[in-house]
């Protein structure tokens, strides 16, 4: 269980150096694309939301759900932020309370 009490550190760092690095960027550049295929800071933050959510019912609940609503990306940097913290620590504290169960095949 110590690799999970790693990868609890790791996603809590890793969610708040995100967080802290989307201060630095200007709310005129959130759509910003250095390219047309790329995703802008406001797009890479809200996938990182998004997937947090979609694997937290595994840890959670112990399955992913029947059915999933639909996610509502964040309108703004600082919506980005706050959902990505409160998300990625909700992540965090799952895995670790997490059991034997996170061995089995998913």
């Amino acid at each position: 269980m110590e690799d999970v009490k790693v990868a609890a550190w790791m996603v809590r760092y890793g969610a708040r150096s995100l967080a802290h690095n989307l201060e630095f960027i200007p709310s005129d550049r959130e759509q910003w694309k250095p390219a047309p295929e790329a995703k802008s800071p406001l797009e890479v933050a809200a996938e990182a939301v998004r997937v947090f959510g979609m694997y937290l019912p595994m840890l959670e609940e112990g399955d992913f759900p029947k059915w999933r609503k639909g996610f509502e990306p964040p309108a703004t940097l600082a919506e980005a932020k706050s959902a990505l913290l409160e998300i990625s620590e909700r992540y965090a504290r799952a895995l670790e309370a997490a059991g034997p169960e996170l061995d089995r095949a998913q």
